[in-house]
């Protein structure tokens, strides 16, 4: 058997996939590689940690502010 796919997903931090994340610890008994803002703010920090990865699965965003140009001008 192949070893799981390395998978990494942006907003590690945020709902979705935190729960994302909980459901690959219990079916794999391992984490996801998180890319968050540390990583988005730095390009070589980014390479780095998606050069591990096999999938990436986006799920960073802004999805709830009161002004609806926040919103787009958070998720490009």
């Amino acid at each position: 058997m192949s070893p799981p796919a390395r998978i990494a997903v942006t907003g590690p931090a945020g709902f979705v996939a935190w729960h994302l994340r909980c459901a690959a610890r219990a079916r794999w008994g391992g984490d996801l590689i998180g890319i968050g803002r540390d990583e988005f703010a730095d390009p070589a920090l980014m390479d780095k940690e998606l050069a591990c990865a096999d999938v990436i699965i986006h799920l960073a965003g802004m999805n709830r502010a009161p002004d609806p140009d926040k919103i787009e001008q958070a998720n490009p």
